[in-house]
Formats: structure tokens, sequence, C-alpha cells
């Protein structure tokens, strides 16, 4: 049925920018187009009524303290995002980053992103839920435990709270639940 155009609803456009590692990227994700964490974000955006332009800038493997974190303007920043999802810091925790390097360069990664003129919402995302620590299959992110998890996930939402954004604990919902964790113990499995 085709509607008269006075009943037409245009949809104003949204672009948000999910930047992280291999998780935000959606590896593992099979299709990895429509099974991964930006797909569920898209769909949220266009249940509220706006059309979702995505520049997803996650890259397998990036470390905030040594690929992304110094450079958000040039590689999340560019495309004028309203919405911008940080979703980094696993890879930093298995490579052994010190808390405290990790905390100055995401908390500069936050006000960089709340303060920039087209951003109008940061949301922070705790790490997930993994089992393979440890891995040397993995070298170098071979490093981490539950409890430095934990500690990575405390210190994101601290930050969060201080810059005053949103701050999404996806550790709790994969928790304890092998099921939604792949069989590499990193990556979500697509039920994940």
């Amino acid at each position: 049925m085709l509607l008269h155009p006075a009943q037409q609803t245009v949809l104003r456009p949204l672009i948000y920018a999910p930047w992280g590692d291999s998780i935000a990227y959606g590896s593992n994700a099979s299709p990895r187009t429509t099974q991964r964490w930006s797909t569920l974000a898209h769909s949220a955006i266009l249940q509220r009524g706006r059309l979702p332009i995505e520049y997803n800038v996650s890259i397998p493997g990036a470390v905030v303290v040594d690929v992304l974190g110094p450079a958000l303007d040039t590689n999340v920043l560019i495309y004028n995002p309203e919405l911008v999802i940080l979703a980094g810091g696993l890879n930093d925790m298995r490579k052994g980053t010190m808390i405290g390097t990790f905390e100055a360069s995401y908390n500069a990664m936050v006000a960089e992103a709340k303060a920039y003129a087209s951003v109008r919402l940061v949301i922070c995302c705790s790490l997930p839920h993994i089992v393979a620590y440890n891995d040397p299959a993995y070298a170098p992110f071979d490093v981490g435990s539950d409890s430095l998890s934990h500690t990575y996930n405390t210190s994101i939402q601290s930050i969060a709270a201080a810059n005053s954004v949103l701050f999404a604990y996806v550790h709790g919902g994969m928790a304890h639940n092998a099921s939604l964790v792949d069989t590499d113990g990193i990556h979500p499995s697509n039920a994940g």
C-alpha cells in the first residue's frame, strides 16, 4: 500500500560510531554484519524513530593505549557522530597494560568524545566475559583473570560516571553462561 506523502514519516539520520576491538568489530559472529553488538545499537536507534548511519571504526586487536586512544579525532570523530560507543580495553588487559596507564588513556578518550561538537551521547561498555586467560595462542594478548577483568570494568564504570556518560555492563549479561562465549573463549557466540 502506498502512503500519501503527508502520511510518510521521514526519519532523521543519527550517525553513530562504535569504537573498539574485535568484539565490537564483530569477529566470530556469523554472519558478522547481522550478529554483532553494533547491529543491536542499529536496531535500537531505528526503533526510536531515527535512521541509523554507522561508522564502525573497530579494529581487531585494538589497544586503547597503543593504537586508537590518542587518535580518536582522526578515527572516530571525523565522521561527526551524535553517538559514540566505546567498547575497548579487553586487549589492554590481556596485553598486561597497567591499570593506571589504561585509565589515563581511556579517560582522555571519553573526555575528547564528550567535548566534540557533534557528539550528544557517549556510551562506555564494560569488558565482556571471557574464559581464555593465559592462552599462548593469542600472544601477546595472553594475560588476564576474572579479578583483573573486574578491575578494568570498575575503572571503566568510574570513568563513565566521572564524565557523566552512560555505562553499559555487558560483562554481566555474559558471565557464567558458557553458551554466550564462543569456542575460542574470548569472542561472544551468536547468542552472546
